[in-house]
C-alpha cells in the first residue's frame, strides 16, 4: 500500500558521483594511472574522459598511453591568451 508523506526532497541523490577522483588528478602533478589499479575503462576511453572532464572544469588534460594498460595524465589550467593592443596608423 502506498504511503502519504508531509516532505520529500527530490533534489537530493540528483546527479552522478565522479568515478575517478579527478579533482585529486587535477592539481599539475604528472600521474602514471594503470588500468585495473586506477581507472576501469579501456585506456583509449579513459583518455576521453580525462579530456572531456578537465574541458567542462576549463582545464587542460595531456595525456600519453604508455604500455598496453597505463595512461600519463597531466591536468592545468587554460592558459590566458595574451592581450593585444591595437594601436591605430597615423
Amino acid at each position: 500500500m502506498s504511503e502519504i508523506v508531509d516532505v520529500f526532497d527530490f533534489r537530493k541523490g540528483l546527479g552522478r558521483k565522479e568515478a575517478y577522483p579527478w579533482d585529486d588528478w587535477a592539481d599539475g602533478q604528472v600521474r602514471k594511472l594503470t588500468r585495473g589499479v586506477d581507472f576501469r575503462a579501456e585506456v583509449s576511453s579513459f583518455q576521453n574522459a580525462a579530456y572531456a572532464w578537465a574541458r567542462r572544469h576549463d582545464l587542460v588534460a595531456a595525456t600519453r598511453i604508455v604500455g598496453i594498460d597505463q595512461v600519463m595524465l597531466q591536468m592545468n589550467p587554460k592558459p590566458v591568451a595574451p592581450t593585444t593592443r591595437r594601436t591605430q596608423a597615423k
